[in-house]
């Protein structure tokens, strides 16, 4: 984008910040660039519109939501016509919960933009976040029509495809979505995980042990290979997968909640009390535990919570 001369700024001051603004690769560089920019009070509408959507680009990178969605909500009302600042303002809502305004935003953006695969894709993934599954993979098929080399629709679809029961599909959608890209950690994951509850332990383990190479510092990636090793019987290998994720993600109610039934297994029951404890506070879909449930009863594990909902990238 290139500004236009104001009394105040010159071009050449603007057009700097907005090369700050848009690198985000240097985050608080271009955070500072954003409202430095804003704040000029020299921008037309579309110009501020555009800004304020790269700054709540920023705060989604740094998963700060509420601000992001400040933005995203600015850059509407200056742009309403823009279907890209819907998409923006959708993934924000979504990402806060807010998975019907998610919708309307992303219904509004294909009405905008129809020839965008793209915006097809996020709607699926938003009639996904509300149950309308059908209606998802719908969007994702036309998605796929659109722009057939694009991965993200693949896993999407395939996340689908097992809230279906069509595991065979999502097995084959996964895989397609690592042809095109091959270090495509989610997808990984989700195939992994797959492999796992259909029995074929050492494929799982292998697409497993690739996402944790491929991001070590993934705690989603070291959680799920933590799962597999629970649950075929490698305890110790379990735990240390849960340390490490907990260690680059400390609000992780699930790893905590999975390693309380490793070390309950291992007899450890002040840190199975513990960690029990720190995944309902985290997440109260994880039932309380109480100390006295271990005076000669055993646990009753209820299921886990670690799959991620396509929407909440």
């Amino acid at each position: 984008m290139v500004f236009a001369a104001h009394a105040q700024v010159s071009v050449a001051q603007r057009n700097q910040l907005w090369a700050w603004c848009t690198d985000a690769s240097k985050p608080d560089v271009a955070l500072g660039g954003c409202t430095t920019l804003i704040e000029t009070g020299s921008l037309q509408p579309l110009e501020l519109a555009a800004t304020h959507n790269s700054r709540g680009l920023l705060h989604v990178q740094g998963r700060q939501f509420p601000q992001a969605l400040q933005d995203f909500n600015t850059a509407v009302t200056l742009a309403p016509a823009n279907a890209l600042y819907r998409r923006s303002r959708a993934a924000a809502q979504g990402a806060l919960g807010e998975t019907y305004k998610a919708l309307e935003d992303m219904q509004e953006a294909v009405r905008l933009n129809p020839e965008d695969a793209a915006s097809y894709y996020y709607r699926g993934d938003a009639y996904v976040a509300v149950g309308q599954i059908g209606r998802g993979i719908e969007d994702y098929d036309e998605s796929i029509r659109r722009d057939p080399s694009a991965a993200e629709p693949f896993k999407s679809r395939a996340f689908a495809y097992t809230l279906t029961g069509k595991v065979g599909g999502a097995l084959v959608d996964y895989t397609e979505a690592l042809k095109r890209r091959p270090d495509y950690v989610d997808a990984l994951i989700n195939r992994g995980l797959l492999y796992h509850d259909l029995g074929q332990y050492p494929i799982a383990l292998r697409d497993l042990d690739a996402a944790v190479q491929m991001d070590p510092k993934n705690a989603v990636a070291l959680s799920a290979r933590g799962s597999h090793f629970l649950r075929t019987g490698r305890t110790d290998r379990a735990i240390e997968d849960f340390d490490k994720a907990l260690l680059l993600k400390p609000d992780m109610a699930s790893a905590y909640f999975q390693r309380a039934q490793a070390y309950y297994v291992k007899g450890n029951k002040d840190q199975t009390v513990a960690d029990y404890i720190q995944a309902h506070q985290l997440d109260s879909r994880y039932p309380p535990v109480s100390p006295d449930l271990f005076e000669g009863e055993d646990i009753d594990i209820p299921g886990d919570f670690s799959r991620r909902r396509p929407f909440s990238r």
